[in-house]
């Protein structure tokens, strides 16, 4: 799996849960409750998995941008603590 930041945004490439929403989380953490973050990841099920994650945790995704093989998501951070529900993003606990 790959997991950098840059230009403030996570890309998110491979890996599964609970590795990805753990990066996530850690990257939402960083900024303050209403700011708002960009996610980057490959097109396909783990954005759909991700998204679910996310909407679960009371984060609202507000944009969303497609190309041909990644999707990137911009998502104000709920108030209150990052998600403490790391494996839960998609069901099994893994994302596909």
């Amino acid at each position: 799996m790959t997991s950098e930041t840059g230009d403030d945004a996570l890309v998110l490439t491979g890996g599964t849960c609970p590795a990805i929403f753990n990066d996530i989380d850690a990257h939402l953490g960083a900024v303050a409750p209403g700011e708002t973050v960009k996610l980057i990841a490959s097109a396909g099920e783990q954005v759909a998995s991700i998204a679910r994650g996310l909407k679960a945790d009371g984060h609202t995704i507000i944009g969303t941008e497609r190309d041909d093989d990644s999707v990137s998501m911009t998502v104000r951070r709920q108030s209150g603590s990052p998600s403490d529900n790391a494996g839960e993003c998609c069901p099994g606990g893994s994302c596909r």
